[in-house]
């Protein structure tokens, strides 16, 4: 199933810097970098007492400085976990939709400004176009780093000047797109757009085929 495909390779893509596996549910933990890297995913049918395997996930975070975040997905989310979930006190946030699209012809004009840069440059890009707070650099560094798939760090120009700036990592036929960002002096003007027409020109060079 295509998006069961996407999702495992969403998951390696931004991966977290510690797992954990609690009886068939994966735990992930990255300092509270990103709630992707930091949540429960939960798999399989649920337990006879879903609540006592909900506390146990609980603890864990705690012992970490770090909330309990449930990662629910449409394939095959159990319903009964949502409702243990809402019995606890727990809400909906950051609702996400996943798209895909083949790589065909129309994602083969590359942009002339984008530019390719190595790991450090682009991390102080997105830092500077994102505002990211000091005390976080290092753990997304470190994500970033662990990355075990090639990556496209790339960034647009603008009369010779960084606007924007995305990472691309290239699993297998499929590439995924993350940390895209524009300078907030720059928004508005289509450089996203110029930005993700580029990279997927570049992965589309390098054999992906699917884009998620």
């Amino acid at each position: 199933m295509l998006s069961r495909c996407i999702e495992q390779a969403s998951l390696r893509a931004w991966p977290a810097l510690e797992e954990e596996r609690l009886e068939g549910w994966t735990l992930r933990f990255s300092r509270g970098y990103t709630r992707r890297a930091n949540s429960v995913i939960p798999a399989g049918p649920l337990p006879a007492n879903p609540e006592v395997r909900v506390a146990a996930c609980e603890a864990r975070y705690a012992a970490r400085g770090l909330p309990a975040v449930f990662r629910l997905t449409s394939l095959g989310a159990d319903p009964e976990l949502d409702r243990v979930l809402e019995g606890r006190g727990y809400r909906e946030i950051d609702p996400t939709g996943v798209l895909h699209r083949p790589l065909d012809d129309s994602a083969s004009e590359a942009s002339a400004s984008l530019t390719e840069l190595d790991a450090d440059a682009w991390l102080a890009r997105f830092a500077c176009f994102h505002a990211t707070p000091p005390e976080r650099h290092a753990t997304h560094a470190e994500i970033v780093r662990s990355i075990r798939f090639p990556c496209l760090f790339a960034s647009v120009a603008v009369d010779g000047e960084p606007a924007a700036c995305g990472l691309g990592v290239l699993d297998g036929e499929c590439f995924g797109l993350f940390d895209l960002v524009t300078a907030p002096e720059r928004r508005g003007r289509g450089l996203g757009t110029a930005l993700v027409v580029g990279m997927l020109a570049r992965a589309r060079e390098r054999g992906a085929s699917t884009r998620g």
